[in-house]
């Protein structure tokens, strides 16, 4: 009798472990041939016609994203907020969960290790760095503007620094002093190139490669 009950008890546990993936199923986005799909934890798609996915391009391809937010569109609706990242022949890469998507855009490291999510709707953001194998976040700041890549490790942007006092009446929705800074994920630092004073504020506005 225990071992019939223990036979039992085994094939009731397994019976319990080969649903589970079917239970854990959720629903996902999708690329094929550049557009985009909604797919639901069944598997069934729904092409997005209004729907484009971001594009970037790297030493290792070009990448691609679509940013799922329900504000975006009627067809997102029910969707949970975030980031699905493809690589360029569209296989999944990933998926960042990212409360307001909607107001996202999405910079690559020039060997994809790393992005820089840029996150607002007005000219200061926050701009946050991941790794890009596993979203590990590594670092963030308050910017105003996109930032641009120097190297695969260096990246330039112009800070928008509140720690010294607000300069709103300078720039609408400015928070702080502005300073045109290189953060370094080498080291984990920030360098100045042009650092904010009392009087005057300093945005980078262009790149010459050949110098950086």
């Amino acid at each position: 009798m225990k071992r019939l009950f223990c036979g039992l008890l085994l094939c009731v546990l397994g019976v319990a472990l080969s649903a589970w993936p079917a239970s854990a199923a959720q629903e996902s986005y999708a690329l094929k041939d550049g557009e985009v799909y909604r797919v639901d934890a069944d598997g069934k798609r729904k092409l997005l016609e209004d729907a484009e996915p971001g594009q970037y391009g790297t030493d290792k391809g070009v990448y691609s994203w679509i940013l799922a937010d329900p504000e975006l569109s009627d067809a997102m609706k029910g969707s949970k907020s975030g980031i699905y990242f493809f690589d360029e022949s569209e296989k999944p890469q990933g998926f960042l969960p990212f409360e307001g998507a909607a107001y996202c855009s999405v910079t690559f490291s020039p060997d994809a290790e790393k992005i820089v999510i840029n996150f607002g709707a007005d000219s200061s953001q926050e701009i946050t760095l991941y790794t890009f194998k596993g979203f590990e976040k590594e670092g963030a700041f308050r910017a105003v503007g996109s930032v641009t890549w120097l190297d695969p490790v260096r990246f330039v942007f112009t800070r928008d620094d509140a720690s010294k006092g607000s300069r709103a009446e300078r720039l609408d929705q400015q928070e702080g002093w502005l300073s045109v800074m290189i953060y370094d994920t080498a080291i984990k630092e920030l360098v100045p190139v042009m650092e904010a004073t009392e009087t005057r504020d300093y945005m980078r506005t262009a790149v010459d490669e050949e110098e950086s």
